[in-house]
């Protein structure tokens, strides 16, 4: 804010902003995915975002995390492509290389982790597209060329249902060649 309660600019960080302001916007969108698999997403937040295509055009300026993000404004919203900087997001000053402590086994016993592995962290739903990383590690694994796979997060149960019954379906053991951790202590992340 500028002087004397003056706003000099707004930015919306998490798809919100006004719907009408006498100050200049900048809008931050990370995806469409309620837009484009609304069935995936909670009744609330599907309410909430029929206005995003009203604040995305009224907005000066948007910030999309991927180029992907950018194309779909493009195209579902009509938006401009020079209203949208794309910004890549950036890795907390936490995830950097870090030299071995004790710690590090009791992390690597609690959630089972082999000593390497390909890692997918996030929250588990249906447009994550999860089986897609499945059906390629089983893949790989036909080719001669096996790894783990460690599913880390939680989330739907339906759909982590879904992923280990796939993981059988493509020959991968549970535990062994696919590794579902569940939720994972923010402090052991990195």
């Amino acid at each position: 804010a500028g002087h004397g309660g003056h706003i000099d600019l707004y930015h919306g960080t998490n798809y919100s902003a006004p719907q009408w302001s006498a100050f200049p916007t900048v809008l931050t969108v990370h995806d469409l995915t309620v837009y484009m698999f609304p069935e995936n997403h909670p009744w609330p937040r599907r309410v909430a975002h029929r206005l995003l295509p009203r604040l995305c055009r009224n907005a000066g300026h948007l910030i999309a995390d991927s180029e992907n993000t950018r194309r779909d404004l493009v195209r579902c919203y009509g938006i401009s492509p020079d209203r949208i900087q794309v910004i890549h997001l950036a890795a907390g000053s936490e995830f950097r290389p870090l030299e071995w402590t004790p710690e590090f086994d009791r992390i690597r016993s609690r959630y089972r982790l082999p000593d390497e592995f390909v890692l997918c962290f996030g929250t588990l739903d249906r447009r994550k597209n999860l089986p897609l990383l499945v059906r390629a590690m089983g893949e790989l694994r036909r080719m001669g060329v096996p790894r783990t796979l460690v599913i880390a997060g939680s989330g739907d149960a339906r759909a982590l249902a879904d992923l280990h019954t796939l993981v059988r379906q493509q020959g991968l053991m549970p535990g062994e060649d696919v590794v579902f951790t569940g939720r994972v202590e923010e402090s052991d992340v990195p």
